[in-house]
């Protein structure tokens, strides 16, 4: 399925963890990788990296990670990255093609960031799967809700569907499969189950969504996930996201204009981009309200396509100020968990 090559894995390779409690249904015919590649020491990163087009920038190196990339999460050992021609690790020294196919599914880090969820399209029968990205180590996977490759076009069936990783509990992550409800998957390798009514949400935007769902590592929260009668009015009529602590949102209007929000008034937030920059790209949050990002230099059609972004820190609480970080990304840049686009 993938839109480009994709990459096929062997459907037997979960085997072996059965008797950690990782569930058997892999053996309808779908399966994910028993293992993801870990560098042998842990990533000491001293700037956020970003891809430009093919091009990993992390620490002042330049990875060719061998096609446009649109997706990568940062691990504490490595980095992890779907590109149009396959999906690739790279320890910032090597390259390293994977036997999993994640077109059709965003990468998902949990909270701490030691933990990473997929949907593995690489098989006839997509899986679920989560891995600790400190030892590679696949925890549970499941092709629950993926389809029956007896009675199902499952080419179809993924290409019309959505199934993908929600986020993270605090002990297991939650998947919207292809077919039927949402599902726990379990960290400690027990069995997918339903998600309870009790614990769904209704969304005015017509999202699945679970309650006590965790910020991904350096996202915040996605705004549909609280109930919108308790944002204020400017919150419910737009796409944002909610800082970690909720004191503050973005939120994202026509042409990705940025405004930062007071949650608790409803209110513009005090704080500055530089000089010429009208809009904001969200990179990473590094603390409970302070966002990092790309500030867009210049205003218009032809800024968007040179894609000039000039990085900052913006502490997003009243009287909060946007620190230029002293560097100016050329190109379209994409940031770790999140999609390869400008805005």
């Amino acid at each position: 399925m993938r839109r480009a090559a994709p990459v096929l894995v062997a459907a037997t390779a979960v085997v072996g963890l059965a008797s950690c409690g990782v569930v058997d249904d892999l053996a309808a015919g779908g399966g994910a990788p028993d293992a993801l590649p870990v560098a042998d020491a842990p990533l000491e990163l001293d700037s956020l990296p970003y891809v430009v087009g093919n091009t990993l920038h992390a620490d002042g190196r330049e990875i060719d990670l061998g096609g446009r990339v649109t997706q990568f999460v940062v691990g504490p050992r490595g980095v992890y990255a779907d590109t149009d021609e396959g999906t690739v690790f790279t320890d910032l020294e090597t390259v390293t093609p994977l036997n999993v196919d994640v077109s059709l599914s965003p990468l998902v880090l949990g909270p701490e960031g030691e933990t990473l969820a997929l949907v593995d399209f690489s098989s006839r029968v997509a899986s679920a799967a989560v891995y600790d990205l400190e030892t590679g180590d696949l925890l549970n996977a499941s092709t629950r809700g993926m389809g029956d490759p007896v009675t199902d076009d499952l080419g179809d069936l993924y290409e019309e569907t959505w199934a993908r990783p929600l986020g993270f509990t605090a002990d297991a992550v939650v998947v919207e499969p292809a077919t039927g409800p949402a599902l726990y998957l379990p960290l400690d390798g027990g069995a997918a189950t339903e998600v309870p009514a009790e614990d769904l949400t209704e969304s005015w935007a017509d999202s699945t969504i679970v309650d006590g769902l965790l910020p991904s590592a350096g996202q915040g929260y996605d705004s549909f996930d609280v109930d919108p009668a308790t944002l204020p009015p400017v919150l419910v009529r737009r796409h944002g996201e909610l800082s970690p602590d909720r004191t503050a949102a973005l939120v994202d209007a026509e042409n990705h204009s940025w405004r930062p929000i007071d949650v608790a008034s409803g209110t513009a937030l005090d704080v500055d981009l530089p000089d010429g920059a009208d809009r904001f790209v969200v990179a990473t949050w590094t603390d409970e309200h302070t966002v990092v990002g790309g500030a867009a230099l210049g205003r218009g059609s032809s800024a968007r396509l040179r894609g000039q972004q000039r990085l900052v820190s913006c502490v997003l609480e009243p009287g909060g100020r946007c620190t230029d970080l002293g560097r100016t990304v050329s190109g379209l840049a994409s940031w770790p968990g999140r999609p390869s686009t400008w805005g």
